[in-house]
Protein backbone atom coordinates (compact mmCIF):
# COMPACT_ATOMS: atom_id res chain seq x y z
CA UNK A 1 0.00 0.00 0.00
CA UNK A 2 1.70 3.16 -1.17
CA UNK A 3 -1.30 5.40 -0.58
CA UNK A 4 -5.00 5.74 0.02
CA UNK A 5 -7.83 8.27 0.14
CA UNK A 6 -8.03 9.50 3.73
CA UNK A 7 -10.99 11.87 3.50
CA UNK A 8 -13.33 11.11 0.63
CA UNK A 9 -15.26 14.00 -0.89
CA UNK A 10 -16.70 12.17 -3.90
CA UNK A 11 -17.11 8.43 -4.46
CA UNK A 12 -16.73 8.47 -8.26
CA UNK A 13 -14.03 6.14 -9.56
CA UNK A 14 -13.16 5.58 -13.21
CA UNK A 15 -12.40 1.89 -13.55
CA UNK A 16 -12.76 1.39 -17.28
CA UNK A 17 -9.51 3.07 -18.34
CA UNK A 18 -6.35 1.02 -18.74
CA UNK A 19 -2.88 2.31 -17.98
CA UNK A 20 -1.32 3.42 -21.27
CA UNK A 21 2.11 2.22 -22.28
CA UNK A 22 4.12 -0.59 -20.74
CA UNK A 23 5.44 1.06 -17.58
CA UNK A 24 3.86 0.23 -14.21
CA UNK A 25 2.72 2.72 -11.59
CA UNK A 26 2.32 2.30 -7.84
CA UNK A 27 -0.90 2.74 -5.94
CA UNK A 28 -0.84 6.20 -4.39
CA UNK A 29 0.67 7.90 -7.43
CA UNK A 30 -1.21 10.09 -9.90
CA UNK A 31 -2.12 9.66 -13.56
CA UNK A 32 -3.61 11.93 -16.20
CA UNK A 33 -6.64 10.95 -18.30
CA UNK A 34 -6.26 10.59 -22.06
CA UNK A 35 -9.89 10.74 -23.17
CA UNK A 36 -9.00 10.39 -26.87
CA UNK A 37 -7.40 6.97 -26.31
CA UNK A 38 -9.59 6.00 -23.34
CA UNK A 39 -6.69 5.41 -20.99
CA UNK A 40 -4.71 6.87 -18.11
CA UNK A 41 -1.16 7.99 -18.81
CA UNK A 42 1.78 8.33 -16.46
CA UNK A 43 2.90 11.97 -16.61
CA UNK A 44 6.21 12.47 -18.42
CA UNK A 45 6.55 15.92 -16.85
CA UNK A 46 4.43 18.40 -14.93
CA UNK A 47 0.73 17.38 -14.83
CA UNK A 48 -0.89 20.76 -15.45
CA UNK A 49 -4.44 19.54 -16.08
CA UNK A 50 -6.78 17.03 -14.50
CA UNK A 51 -5.20 14.28 -12.34
CA UNK A 52 -6.51 11.01 -10.93
CA UNK A 53 -5.26 9.15 -7.85
CA UNK A 54 -4.33 5.48 -8.43
CA UNK A 55 -6.52 3.63 -5.91
CA UNK A 56 -6.30 -0.01 -7.04
CA UNK A 57 -6.58 -2.71 -4.41
CA UNK A 58 -4.62 -5.94 -4.49
CA UNK A 59 -7.18 -8.29 -5.98
CA UNK A 60 -5.12 -11.45 -6.23
CA UNK A 61 -3.25 -13.61 -3.78
CA UNK A 62 -0.07 -11.82 -2.79
CA UNK A 63 2.97 -14.01 -3.53
CA UNK A 64 5.17 -14.86 -0.57
CA UNK A 65 7.79 -12.19 0.00
CA UNK A 66 5.93 -9.42 -1.87
CA UNK A 67 5.07 -6.50 0.38
CA UNK A 68 1.74 -4.68 -0.10
CA UNK A 69 3.62 -1.38 -0.28
CA UNK A 70 5.35 -2.60 -3.46
CA UNK A 71 2.06 -3.27 -5.28
CA UNK A 72 1.85 -1.59 -8.66
CA UNK A 73 -0.51 -1.51 -11.62
CA UNK A 74 1.07 -2.92 -14.79
CA UNK A 75 0.92 -1.12 -18.12
CA UNK A 76 -2.24 -2.19 -19.96
CA UNK A 77 -4.05 -3.16 -16.74
CA UNK A 78 -7.20 -1.42 -15.56
CA UNK A 79 -6.69 1.50 -13.18
CA UNK A 80 -9.13 2.33 -10.42
CA UNK A 81 -8.71 6.07 -10.84
CA UNK A 82 -10.09 8.47 -8.24
CA UNK A 83 -10.59 11.98 -9.62
CA UNK A 84 -9.04 14.53 -7.31
CA UNK A 85 -11.72 16.80 -5.82
CA UNK A 86 -11.09 20.06 -3.97
CA UNK A 87 -10.44 19.61 -0.22
CA UNK A 88 -10.09 15.82 -0.54
CA UNK A 89 -7.35 14.31 1.63
CA UNK A 90 -4.85 11.67 0.50
CA UNK A 91 -2.06 9.73 2.18
CA UNK A 92 0.81 8.76 -0.09
CA UNK A 93 4.48 7.93 -0.11
CA UNK A 94 4.61 8.50 -3.87
CA UNK A 95 6.55 11.76 -3.76
CA UNK A 96 10.02 13.00 -4.55
CA UNK A 97 12.68 13.11 -1.84
CA UNK A 98 12.35 16.90 -1.57
CA UNK A 99 8.56 16.65 -1.20
CA UNK A 100 8.88 13.99 1.50
CA UNK A 101 11.32 16.26 3.36
CA UNK A 102 9.07 19.34 3.11
CA UNK A 103 7.24 20.76 6.11
CA UNK A 104 3.52 21.06 6.78
CA UNK A 105 1.94 23.85 4.72
CA UNK A 106 4.20 23.29 1.70
CA UNK A 107 2.40 23.24 -1.64
CA UNK A 108 3.10 20.32 -4.01
CA UNK A 109 2.01 19.33 -7.50
CA UNK A 110 2.13 16.21 -9.67
CA UNK A 111 5.28 15.87 -11.71
CA UNK A 112 7.04 13.19 -13.76
CA UNK A 113 6.11 9.57 -13.09
CA UNK A 114 2.98 10.66 -11.18
CA UNK A 115 4.95 11.67 -8.08
CA UNK A 116 4.11 14.64 -5.89
CA UNK A 117 6.87 17.19 -6.11
CA UNK A 118 7.94 20.46 -4.55
CA UNK A 119 8.41 23.37 -6.94
CA UNK A 120 12.16 22.61 -7.06
CA UNK A 121 11.33 19.15 -8.47
CA UNK A 122 9.10 20.52 -11.23
CA UNK A 123 9.80 22.35 -14.47
CA UNK A 124 7.16 25.03 -13.78
CA UNK A 125 8.44 28.16 -12.06
CA UNK A 126 5.42 28.39 -9.74
CA UNK A 127 2.14 26.64 -8.97
CA UNK A 128 -0.17 29.05 -10.83
CA UNK A 129 -0.08 26.93 -14.01
CA UNK A 130 -1.36 23.77 -12.27
CA UNK A 131 -5.08 22.95 -12.17
CA UNK A 132 -4.51 20.74 -9.10
CA UNK A 133 -2.05 21.22 -6.27
CA UNK A 134 -1.75 19.70 -2.81
CA UNK A 135 -0.85 21.16 0.57
CA UNK A 136 0.96 19.04 3.16
CA UNK A 137 -1.28 18.64 6.21
CA UNK A 138 1.19 16.49 8.15
CA UNK A 139 3.59 13.56 7.83
CA UNK A 140 2.90 9.94 8.81
CA UNK A 141 4.59 6.59 8.58
CA UNK A 142 2.89 4.28 6.09
CA UNK A 143 4.02 0.65 6.24
CA UNK A 144 7.41 1.72 7.56
CA UNK A 145 7.94 4.47 5.00
CA UNK A 146 7.66 8.24 5.27
CA UNK A 147 4.35 9.42 3.84
CA UNK A 148 2.50 12.68 3.40
CA UNK A 149 -1.07 13.55 4.29
CA UNK A 150 -2.05 16.09 1.65
CA UNK A 151 -5.17 18.15 0.97
CA UNK A 152 -6.13 18.84 -2.67
CA UNK A 153 -6.60 22.33 -4.04
CA UNK A 154 -8.43 22.21 -7.38
CA UNK A 155 -8.91 25.40 -9.41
Amino acid sequence: MAGYVKQLVGEFYKGNFKLGGTAAIKKGAFVVPDYADGEFDIPAGDALGEVYFVANEISSTVPYGLDDKDFSVAGGAYVKGKPVIDKEMFVTDQATTAALAAVAGTELAVGANGLLGAIADLTAVDFTTFKTTFVIERKETLMGASALVVVAKVK
